[in-house]
């Protein structure tokens, strides 16, 4: 892919074909690599490792069916808010257009919600189903701002949660020992103490 971006020509706005600058370059690769290394170790890392903690009979309905793994909802996915090509985390374009139940979901709706917050968690529904399949979230981005890493990060956290489930079927998390990490952009533990 670096070699890509070294060989990629690009037409400006005037018409002009060139090249991706050498910092222009560096720095994109930078932000694939910060973007697949942070959400990729935050979704089945502490992120499943608490979510699964709360819910044990979700967790085990995965344990004796793994092969829903690949299926399941991204209950608490890495990203704050996902929706690319808008400036800071407050500006209006990250927010929800319109009023809507994605997925048919009851409750309040999603207009004005955030990212993650539209990729239909309902807080009338308490439970985790791992059952239910949502083939329309936003944990990627849409359309040309779909993650690029997406394939790659489904296959990580799959085979991820398949081995852990596999090693340790259950657990429990220590409240005291939960660290949240706080950015404006990951949503995610810096530590979770596990009891196996």
């Amino acid at each position: 892919m670096v070699s890509d971006l070294i060989r990629a020509e690009i037409t400006d706005e005037t018409e002009t074909c060139g090249r991706l600058t050498p910092d222009e370059c560096t720095r994109f690769a930078l932000l694939l690599y910060s973007a697949g290394t942070e959400t990729v170790a935050e979704t089945p890392g502490g992120n499943a490792a608490v979510v699964l903690a709360e819910h044990p009979r979700a967790r085990a309905d995965l344990v004796r069916h793994p092969d829903i793994i690949p299926k399941r909802r991204r209950r608490a996915p890495p990203l704050r808010s996902t929706v690319a090509g808008a400036g800071s985390m407050d500006d209006p374009r990250r927010l929800a257009a319109r009023r809507g139940h994605p997925e048919g979901l009851e409750g309040p709706p999603a207009h004005g919600k955030r990212g993650g917050a539209t990729n239909g968690r309902s807080p009338t529904r308490t439970g985790f189903d791992v059952w239910r399949s949502m083939q329309h979230h936003l944990s990627f981005g849409y359309g040309i701002h779909f993650c690029l890493g997406a394939a790659l990060a489904r296959l990580e956290g799959r085979v991820a949660l398949e081995e852990t489930l596999r090693r340790f079927p259950t657990w429990d998390v220590d409240p005291g020992g939960v660290t949240r990490v706080h950015t404006s952009t990951v949503r995610g533990y810096r530590e979770v103490a596990i009891l196996v």
